[in-house]
This record gives C-alpha cells, structure tokens and sequence, in this order.
C-alpha cells in the first residue's frame, strides 16, 4: 500500500513538472531594446579619487598623484601629542614612538612633504575614542604574555596569549 501511494505521488510530480514545463515556455514577453549614449550627460572624475597612501615626496612627482593618504588601522589610534600610534589587534597592541617628542610633528612632516610633491594631504583623525600610550604598564600589551623570541625592538611585545587582566589597565589612554 505505500509503495503504491509513493508511485502515484511520484508519477503525479512528474505529470506536473511536464505542465508547469509547457505553461512557462509558452511565455512570451514584448522586446526591450536599451540604448546608451556614453557622451551624454558627462562630469569630470573628481581628481581625488586617484591617490596612494604614504607615498614620498619623489613618488607623488613620479606618479604625479592629486593625493597622498595617511590611514589605516594604526592611524586609528594615532596620539599627536606623543607621536605615536597602536598596531592594535594586528600586533599585539604594540605603541611605536616616531622619533620626535614635538606634539603633531609626524602629521606635519607628512602635510609638508605631500604639498613639496604638488598633491593634497588626506589625513586620518582618531575618533575612536582611544590613542596610543607610550611606557611601560601601558595596558593590553603589558597583559599579554611575554613572547618567547623578542628583536631588540620589539622587547614588551606579547606572545597572543592573554594574562589574568587586573582593573587599572587600560589598552590606551582614553581621550
């Protein structure tokens, strides 16, 4: 008895595939025809939209770029009064000083040399609501780990390992 309700269910799918099959390919629709004017209605590329990030004074001449970009993950979190910034997640939440302790010299070196290669500095302004800390105890990279192999460098940075966090440590100082 099941097997035959099973044949009858199965022969009637199949009756009405064929139906459905034969209802659809007898569809018909009006022709469409579209035409595209490419000189219609043109406006110049804005300029800006070609650009590269972190380039030198003699690689904005040679690509006589409109725009040069200072952004990305690490200028998240760029602290101007120290002159420096946090890798975050990407590198064990690692803060790199940039060699000057004048407030805002490393986004002044980047404006003058773009303008010195005749383009538009685009920079990147923190909102995050945190920047990098610069010493030591500076929160998340000080409650990693210590890493096994270190660079003369890179001595704090962590091994991706969390240690128990305690309640004074912050991940970077809070604006």
């Amino acid at each position: 008895m099941k097997l035959r309700w099973t044949v009858i269910l199965a022969i009637g799918l199949l009756v009405g595939l064929a139906l459905m099959r034969l209802y659809v390919g007898t569809a018909q629709g009006p022709t469409v025809s579209i035409n595209i004017d490419a000189s219609a209605n043109r406006k110049p590329i804005n300029p800006n939209i070609y650009g590269v990030a972190f380039a030198t004074t003699a690689q904005l001449a040679d690509l006589n770029s409109p725009l040069n970009r200072s952004g990305g993950n690490a200028t998240s979190q760029y602290n101007w009064q120290c002159n420096c910034d946090n890798r975050g997640a990407d590198w064990y939440f690692e803060s790199l000083d940039s060699g000057s302790s004048t407030p805002g010299k490393l986004n002044d070196d980047f404006v003058s040399a773009t303008k010195a290669g005749n383009a538009q500095a685009l920079l990147t302004i923190p909102t995050i609501g945190w920047v990098a800390k610069l010493g030591p105890g500076r929160g998340k990279l000080a409650s990693f780990s210590q890493s096994s192999t270190t660079t003369s460098r890179r001595t704090m940075i962590g091994n991706g390992f969390p240690m128990p966090a305690t309640a004074s440590e912050n991940q970077m100082d809070q604006k």
